[in-house]
């Protein structure tokens, strides 16, 4: 059936075809993940020509990441404009599937690029999961249209246009990745420092390399107090703080979106 095409999209997932080692990440264990479906153009019980689908579930995922314990740690499963070869509302076998899956959170964030092969009947369907370095899991993918009873309707007719698709896999072999480089990075305040002058403190930050950074927002005890936008930022200025001791948290954007979190601790001494 048609929500089982669905379905069989939805599964997908994939890995590059190369990846950074000094960037390397993996996870073993199972996820899951659900989220809405759009297939264009619709399915129905005829295959059309030139059939692709979007998909973005969220879930959670339980196991070993990059070599730490995690247990319900956030996922984002993302299929963005994939193309399907054959998929009807009774029958989808779809192969070779691109996608991508985001596993962690802040700097322990890690990105699989995956591939799924998926043999759908009906509403569901099996699925094989592949990333570089032969990582693999297996799963199940369940489609699930709004209204069962408008869902067969519409597959004999003018088709579904969209769906829940859920899914769930476990490991057989670890997945290979590499962290994310979108996650949010960030270094710990340390201990207060001595008697700075509260007339003039710098703090300094640099971006991961090959990048710039075009903005920094500053925030002193919890209150942003300036944002500064430019070309290539290295560091930000703060003048006239008051006495006592103060956190100071800089987050900074770089041109291609990491962000990226500063502490410092500061005794100001006036």
């Amino acid at each position: 059936m048609l929500v089982a095409a669905i379905l069989t999209l939805g599964g997908s997932i994939v890995i590059p075809a190369a990846a950074d080692p000094a960037a390397t990440s993996s996870f073993y264990g199972s996820c899951k993940f659900s989220g809405p479906i759009s297939p264009n153009p619709p399915i129905t019980v005829v295959p059309k020509p030139g059939a692709h689908f979007s998909y973005r579930g969220t879930g959670t995922c339980s196991g070993t990441l990059g070599g730490s314990s995690v247990t319900s740690t956030p996922d984002t499963v993302t299929f963005t404009n994939v193309a399907t070869v054959f998929d009807t509302c009774e029958f989808g076998p779809d192969f070779d599937l691109p996608g991508v899956i985001l596993v962690g959170v802040g700097a322990r964030r890690a990105e699989f690029k995956i591939t799924i092969n998926l043999a759908r009947l009906a509403l569901a369907g099996p699925f094989v999961l592949t990333t570089i370095g032969k990582g693999q899991a297996l799963g199940v993918a369940t489609f699930t249209p709004p209204s069962t009873a408008t869902g067969v309707k519409q597959c004999a007719s003018s088709g579904i246009t969209t769906a829940t698709l859920a899914g769930n896999f476990n490991t057989t072999s670890t997945l290979v990745g590499r962290a994310d480089p979108q996650a949010t990075h960030t270094s710990g305040p340390g201990p207060a420092k001595r008697c700075a002058s509260g007339v003039r403190v710098v703090i300094k930050f640099r971006a991961v390399h090959g990048q710039r950074i075009v903005q920094a927002s500053v925030y002193v005890n919890g209150r942003r107090v300036k944002v500064v936008k430019g070309r290539d930022l290295t560091s930000i200025t703060l003048h006239g703080l008051s006495g006592g001791v103060r956190t100071i948290k800089v987050v900074t954007r770089s041109d291609r979106g990491q962000i990226r979190t500063v502490l410092r601790r500061y005794r100001i001494c006036r």
